[in-house]
């Protein structure tokens, strides 16, 4: 399974730089700087940890340009029907 994300295009969409974008969503050095470069790794296909997702997904909501997660940010090859299923079998077998 591989993360995917459309945060470049969502973000141009939504008219914002990558520096606007992590100033909005609070990504500061201790020194108080922005840190951009988690930003630009994401844009360029590295997974991202959980709480920079939610940060940048949350200030992306703000913009109007999405409105859930998943429009986001999805796993490639990840059925989720069937890993439900799965669940819902294990589950009923134990």
């Amino acid at each position: 399974m591989i993360l995917k994300n459309r945060v470049a295009e969502v973000r141009e969409a939504a008219g914002l730089s990558v520096y606007e974008l992590c100033a909005r969503a609070g990504l500061f050095s201790t020194s108080g700087q922005i840190v951009s470069r988690s930003v630009v790794l994401m844009e360029e296909g590295k997974n991202p940890n959980i709480q920079l997702a939610l940060k940048v997904f949350l200030v992306l909501k703000e913009t109007g340009k999405v409105e859930t997660f998943e429009e986001l940010f999805w796993l490639e090859g990840f059925d989720v029907q069937q890993n439900l299923e799965a669940l819902k079998a294990a589950r009923k077998n134990s």
